[in-house]
């Protein structure tokens, strides 16, 4: 449905309507309209839009700017049902899903607000795929055997035709059949054959171009070498080598999952750089960078969804079973055909540990890695953030620090306090065992990641910051693996980790890279960087704003982007906040919140908040603050806060009306996870404690650091602080 006036929209009709009904309906809303109000806070246009991508769904807008000296034009819209897509306009000439000088408020009832005017997203449209599958026979067993009709009717005609057509076999009375002599070997096409096959149909030749008649002769060439030496026989089934077979069956018959979901070019040239470059089989490229156009351009902008605002998916590891992009799911293919390469988080290779124990000559290259005899699959020892979940059973308990939690623990019922839980029930995770100063209540669940480290223990790490495989060097102990460092450069656990390369493509031992010396250690691993066995992503698509107003916004997850300054008043969140702007700074309004995932802010040019007027945030459950400013960055706390990484290339001043924690790096998407607070002066003003004799901040200042803590008194201490670098001025 496409509105185009240069006048406004009557919406008095939508008073006769319930408040459950749109008074536009359509698949693809297009409206653009002369200057003037569309709906208001009060009373938004009601509307119901379609949330399919694959026939381009969604909502765009324009609304005509005032004249000079006139009012601006404002817009408020709620969607009654499912997700709202904004899509670029087709009915009118514009670069945007929404533009007005006015404010803009958008309520989505059911589902998200998403931006597809720059989605990185593959719309697939599966029914036109499988039309086509089921109309030329593409994947599957169908395939297989349609390929194989193919094969032995080409080798049955060319069978005939190097014998009826280049030998010039006839019957003879008795039955028997006679033919030129053979030619020699290997078949070749004199000059007239060539001249008579590139000739068109119409002059009796077959419009064969070069290549093609290259292939003919190859194959006539096989039919001499198989049957040359006898004789004609109209019964006889000829049949090309089986290798060839095979390879035709390769290139004919095309992977389930390739074919309905195919990967961004860049995307398998990353994860299967070998087979990439052998050509073994090519994903279509797709066009994976972001356009720099803003789709929302208003003055002021407030949302309001269901669901998310932006697209922003958990960082999820895909485990590829054998290597085999054709193994996975539907749905697991599907993800990974939506990524773009800078979704991409980290990715692993398959290992194993040959079980010899004695050297096994490989100066003439490896066995068979699937020999069990002599290699067996190497895990890690543990995965950093994952761990066992426990449910909370007792009476509640306040000020809890979890670093120390006993899950064996009784009350003094001497009933257990906690119980194990299955993989399954473990969504949700109400706090892992960096959280500080909680207090828990019965039916929360707590994921421990702490690991008790024993020297060769092996972690992989699967985060943004940080990934694969590292080993642990050190003397035993216990260890939160959220919120160890693993030996980045300049900590003070360096020497305690090292770094490994296996499981990469740059790994010391590979079939194709064996010893300098020709004989394999026992207990060595070999990668095979051909056997691709997981991928780690997480795809995102933020919103795109172009805003000269405060921006209010609640969903459960919320990503945002803007290339000029962004100011924010009220943002609220359950999941991760992801905003990206030239600055950030605070407007009127109750700041930043989330209640279980992190903050993850970016400024490009200038600051985040200001020392007089910082940036507000609150959060709760497992939520820390990563931030990453090229300027200064001013933060206040209404509670605790837990911190990631903050790197700000000036000033970075922190107050909290509670306590300040380590809250784990390694999950930070703005800033390096070498320390907590990074910058050339650092300033904190806490109410309560900072850090723990646990887990201290850790903190690089390069001009100076002050600290100031409202407690007298604490049981662990008023400050736990470690430098890094060089010596820092207190």
């Amino acid at each position: 449905l496409a509105i185009l006036s240069d006048g406004t929209l009557d919406l008095s009709g939508q008073a006769s309507l319930r408040s459950d009904q749109p008074l536009l309906r359509a698949n693809r809303l297009e409206l653009d309209l002369g200057a003037g109000n569309l709906g208001s806070a009060a009373a938004p246009l009601r509307i119901d839009t379609g949330d399919n991508l694959t026939s381009g769904s969604g909502l765009t807008l324009r609304l005509a700017a005032a004249s000079q000296g006139g009012a601006v034009s404002s817009a408020a819209l709620q969607e009654l049902r499912g997700s709202l897509t904004l899509v670029s306009p087709s009915r009118f000439n514009g670069s945007r899903a929404i533009e007005l000088d006015g404010d803009l408020s958008l309520t989505v009832d059911q589902g998200a607000l998403l931006d597809a005017t720059q989605s990185l997203t593959t719309a697939v449209d599966e029914a036109s795929l499988k039309a086509l599958d089921d109309l030329y026979k593409i994947t599957g067993e169908a395939a297989v055997l349609h390929a194989q009709k193919e094969i032995n009717d080409q080798d049955q005609a060319n069978y005939t035709d190097y014998w009826l057509t280049y030998r010039q076999a006839k019957p003879n009375p008795d039955g028997t059949w006679s033919a030129d002599p053979e030619p020699p070997s290997p078949f070749t096409f004199s000059q007239a054959q060539l001249d008579q096959l590139a000739q068109s149909p119409a002059e009796g030749g077959r419009g064969m171009d070069s290549q093609q008649i290259a292939t003919y002769q190859t194959q006539l060439a096989q039919v001499q070498d198989a049957t040359g030496a006898g004789i004609f026989n109209p019964l006889y089934s000829y049949h090309r080598p089986l290798e060839d077979q095979l390879a035709y069956l390769q290139q004919r018959v095309v992977n389930h999952n390739l074919y309905y979901h195919p990967l961004d070019a860049t995307v398998y040239a990353t994860l299967f750089p070998k087979q990439a470059r052998a050509g073994n089989f090519t994903a279509p490229p797709r066009v994976s960078d972001p356009g720099q156009v803003a789709a929302i351009a208003a003055r002021g902008l407030t949302i309001h969804t269901d669901g998310s605002i932006g697209s922003s998916g958990p960082i999820t590891r895909i485990a590829i079973p054998d290597g085999n992009y054709n193994l996975l799911s539907d749905d697991q293919a599907q993800l990974l055909s939506n990524a773009s390469v800078s979704d991409l988080v980290g990715r692993t290779y398959g290992v194993v540990r040959y079980i010899g124990t004695t050297p096994l000559d490989v100066r003439n290259g490896l066995p068979p890695l699937d020999d069990a005899s002599l290699f067996l699959p190497f895990k890690p020892t543990f995965v950093a953030g994952d761990g066992p979940v426990y449910r909370f059973l007792g009476s509640p308990q306040t000020n809890q620090s979890l670093a120390d939690v006993n899950f064996n623990a009784k009350g003094p019922d001497q009933q257990p306090l906690w119980e194990a839980v299955d993989a399954p029930a473990a969504d949700g995770i109400t706090y892992n065992t960096t959280a500080v100063g909680v207090t828990l209540t019965n039916g929360d669940l707590v994921r421990d990641t702490r690991a008790d480290l024993r020297s060769g223990d092996v972690v992989l790490v699967n985060t943004p910051a940080l990934y694969g495989y590292v080993r642990y060097d050190g003397p035993p102990r216990r260890q939160d693996l959220l919120l160890s460092d693993f030996g980045l450069a300049g900590s003070a656990t360096q020497g305690l980790w090292t770094t490994l390369t296996d499981g990469t493509q740059e790994a010391p031992i590979t079939p194709e890279k064996l010893p300098a010396d020709g004989l394999l250690q026992p207990g060595a691993l070999v990668t095979d960087p051909r056997l691709l066995t997981s991928v780690t992503l997480q795809l995102q698509n933020p919103l795109s704003v172009s805003l000269g107003g405060p921006l209010n916004a609640s969903g459960t997850s919320i990503r945002l982007r803007s290339l000029e300054d962004l100011s924010l008043a009220s943002i609220a969140a359950k999941g991760v906040v992801g905003i990206s702007a030239s600055s950030l700074s605070q407007s009127e309004g109750e700041g930043l919140s989330s209640t279980h995932g992190s903050l993850q802010l970016r400024s490009t040019v200038g600051s985040i908040g200001a020392s007089d007027a910082p940036l507000r945030v609150s959060l709760g459950g497992t939520a820390t603050l990563n931030l990453s400013s090229a300027s200064d960055a001013a933060v206040h706390s209404l509670a605790d806060l837990a911190l990631g990484s903050l790197q700000a290339k000036g000033a970075l001043t922190l107050s909290s009306q509670g306590s300040l924690s380590d809250g784990g790096r390694l999950n930070s998407e703005v800033a390096p996870a070498l320390a907590n607070l990074a910058a050339r002066t650092v300033q904190l003003a806490v109410d309560e404690q900072i850090g723990t004799p646990v887990s201290p901040l850790l903190v690089q200042a390069s001009d100076s650091f002050t600290a100031s803590s409202g407690l007298s008194s604490g049981a662990n201490g008023l400050m736990a602080l470690q430098a890094l670098g060089s010596a820092v001025p207190l």
